[in-house]
Formats: C-alpha cells, structure tokens, sequence
C-alpha cells in the first residue's frame, strides 16, 4: 500500500514537471527505502514533509489542500479495510487560501460591449439587461 502511494506521489511530481513516467518493473525501483514500509508506519510528519515539499515547487495552495483531501480518502479506505488503525492525515489542516475578488466591467467596458451587441445578436442585449445594465442601453436595444 505505501508503494502505491509513493507511486502515485511520483507520478503526480512527473506530470507536473512534464516527465513521461518510467516504465521500470511498476516503477517501483526508484522509491526509496521507506516505501517498503507498511502503510500504517505512515505519520503526519511525512504527510507534511511531502506537502511542504510540493509547496517548495510552488504549488498553490488549493493543490496542496486537494492532494491531502484525495491521499486522506485513500487512507480513509485502507481504514475502512483494516490496514490502518488510524488515518494519518486526520487532524492536517487545510493551508489558507487567498480570497480571490472578481472583477466588474468598467463603464467603458461596458460601453465597448454594448456597442459591439449588433454583431452578437440579442443575446447581449439580452445578457446586458439582466446584467443591469439596461439604462445604458439604446432603447432600440430594449424591444
């Protein structure tokens, strides 16, 4: 069980780093000695080395959080299994993420937009007046 999640660790760095996987007797010759470990000699330490490790690459936050999410679900079904007495990622907490604002059009977008709406049909004019953008729509756009 540990080699498949050294496995699928490695081929999750491969493709993010363009590599094409290795072909080598399941690949596991190039994990290291810990691999050959039993899944419940997992720890919380090596579930955030190998966070801390993909967060060094510059993975974003979300990844990170959605790596611990999908190996926390396979540690949850090897403890439903039996495998394991206790799910080592229990109790990792999410990193913060940072808020992202949306952005709104400017006037001049807006503008730039509406006068391009012949070209689109009414659907942007449908889209501007539920936008609210109805009043600074030409009447004509409006029947």
């Amino acid at each position: 069980m540990v080699r498949s999640f050294r496995q699928a660790k490695t081929q999750i760095e491969e493709r993010e780093n363009g590599a094409a996987p290795r072909a080598d007797a399941r690949g596991v010759s190039r994990l290291p000695r810990r691999a050959n470990l039993n899944i419940a000699a997992i720890t919380q330490k090596d579930i955030l080395d190998f966070r801390d490790q993909r967060e060094a690459k510059g993975l974003a936050p979300v990844t990170l959080n959605l790596d611990v999410t999908v190996l926390s679900a396979a540690f949850n079904a090897a403890l439903g299994q039996g495998h394991i007495r206790v799910n080592p990622f229990r109790g990792i907490e999410a990193l913060k993420v940072k808020a992202t604002h949306k952005k709104v059009f400017t006037p001049e977008q807006v503008s730039a937009l509406l006068s391009r709406r012949m070209a689109t049909g009414a659907a942007l004019s449908c889209w501007a007046f539920t936008a609210g953008c109805a009043s600074t729509m030409p009447q004509s756009g409006l029947a």
